[in-house]
This record gives structure tokens, C-alpha cells and sequence, in this order.
């Protein structure tokens, strides 16, 4: 099983689809989203109509420009916009531990050494991290081959900044294409031991997680949606507050996430 999992990888088949007529999707058209119906799918590409305005189009699908439809467009926004609007009054502001003031996210500087071969000299701070992401989106966006990781691991004794710097990278995404999930692995654990049924019927456990938290309804099918057509930033807060589970969360990043 392995090294039939090894070589279909290698293949490049993993990812590729094919869609029946009908078939409801959301695609990334001109930089822009679009609700699209199938007409026809053949070979590599795809015959769509295009929301409202039935427009019809040639779409060649990657796995970073489409994806099923979980809610129409005008849904997904409305939810969004909602959801970026609480994100913003959550993590635009963070209390000083030892005064108890409100302190504004972004004017705390939190200091990024970077350890990897990969040219990343300029991360030096959230903004340049964020930045940095976003690039490797578009690019992913393009279709360009994934030559970087699309994963960072962030490290640093207790209290050196380390949530405060993922509330300022939550902030500074709230304005761009990525929609930013941040997820604490102390309540991820929790949910792991309380249903583990639900983490084990699942495509990953971001999505369990987030199922169970919120339930089957808008807001938790727009996350889904962002997940699904690789539009959301995943952050997991305290790996190493994974207590008996520790490994299987770690594992689960590495090679599911």
C-alpha cells in the first residue's frame, strides 16, 4: 500500500479530477471567484457556464483554482464578510500579561530569525511572513509546479511571542484572498478524545474540528469551501500542547495538512 501510495504521487495523479455535467463548482476566473456549472469535461479541460451570466468558458482545473460548491458566491461573501469582521475585533487588539492593558497587535514587534535552506532572507516579522504566503498562493494560484513548501513552523521558548505574532498574521490576512483559521491544539486534543469517531470519518481533522465547534451550518460550510478550494491559511496555535495526542496531531500535519 505504501509504495503504491509512493508512486501514484510521483505519477502526478494526485489531484486531477473529472467532472460529470451539472456539477456545481466555484472557480477562480480573472482573479475573481465565480459560481460555474459543468457543460462537458474533456481531457484537461473543462467546459463552464459562469454564474448569472451564463457566460461560456474553457477552464483548465488545477487543484488551487476550483473546487465542488459547497454555497453559492453571494453566501460565501456575506459569511466571510461577517467572519473577517469578528476576526478583526478578536486579534487587531491582545492584552499585556503583566499590565492587563489592550495593546494594538500590529505595533508589537515580534522578531523572526529564519533556520532553512530556502531563500527567505527578507522574513524578518508578520508582515513579511504574510507577504511571503501570499506570494507562494498566487504562484500556487497560477498553476506554477510547488517547488517551496507551503508550510512554516514557528518555534520559540514560553512567552517570547509566538500567539501574538499568529494575531498579527490573522490582522494583516483579513484584507487579502487567504482566509486565515486558527485553530488551538489544546481544544483540538479535547475534541480528538471527546469524538474520536468524527476525526476518523473525515477528510482531515481541521474540518472535523471546525464541524463540531460550529456545527453543520453557513459558517462552518464557508470555512469548509475556503479549505476546499485552497483559499484558507491554516494556523495551529501550541503543537507542543498536544498532550496524549501529541504525536498523532504532529503526524496528521505532516502529512495530511
Amino acid at each position: 500500500e505504501g509504495l503504491f501510495i509512493k508512486e501514484l504521487q510521483r505519477s502526478g495523479a494526485v489531484g486531477d479530477h473529472r467532472y460529470g455535467a451539472s456539477q456545481k463548482l466555484t472557480v477562480q476566473h480573472k482573479g475573481e471567484w465565480h459560481d460555474a456549472e459543468v457543460i462537458d469535461h474533456v481531457a484537461d479541460s473543462v467546459t463552464l457556464r459562469l454564474g448569472t451570466s451564463g457566460e461560456l468558458i474553457t477552464f483548465m482545473p488545477h487543484p488551487w483554482n476550483h473546487a465542488p460548491r459547497e454555497m453559492p458566491s453571494d453566501a460565501f461573501e456575506r459569511v466571510r464578510t461577517w467572519y473577517i469582521a469578528s476576526l478583526r475585533r478578536s486579534h487587531s487588539h491582545i492584552r499585556d500579561a503583566l499590565t492587563g492593558r489592550s495593546l494594538e497587535a500590529l505595533q508589537q514587534c515580534v522578531k523572526i530569525d529564519v533556520e532553512s535552506d530556502l531563500s527567505l532572507s527578507s522574513v524578518v516579522d508578520a508582515q513579511s511572513l504574510a507577504m511571503w504566503l501570499c506570494d507562494l498562493h498566487t504562484e500556487r494560484c497560477l498553476g506554477v509546479v510547488a517547488e517551496l513548501p507551503t508550510v512554516v513552523l514557528l518555534t520559540a521558548g514560553p512567552a517570547a511571542g509566538k500567539t501574538t505574532l499568529l494575531s498579527q498574521l490573522v490582522t494583516l490576512m483579513l484584507d487579502r484572498d487567504l482566509i486565515p483559521i486558527l485553530v488551538k491544539v489544546q481544544q483540538l486534543q479535547r475534541r480528538l478524545i471527546e469524538s474520536r469517531d468524527a476525526f476518523q470519518s473525515a477528510w482531515n481533522w481541521i474540518d472535523a474540528f471546525l464541524r463540531l465547534e460550529l456545527g453543520n451550518g453557513a459558517h462552518y460550510r464557508m470555512l469548509r469551501q475556503a479549505m476546499v478550494s485552497r483559499r484558507a491559511l491554516l494556523m495551529l496555535d501550541g503543537l507542543d500542547e498536544g498532550g496524549a495526542r501529541r504525536v498523532e496531531i504532529e503526524q496528521h500535519v505532516a502529512e495530511v495538512l
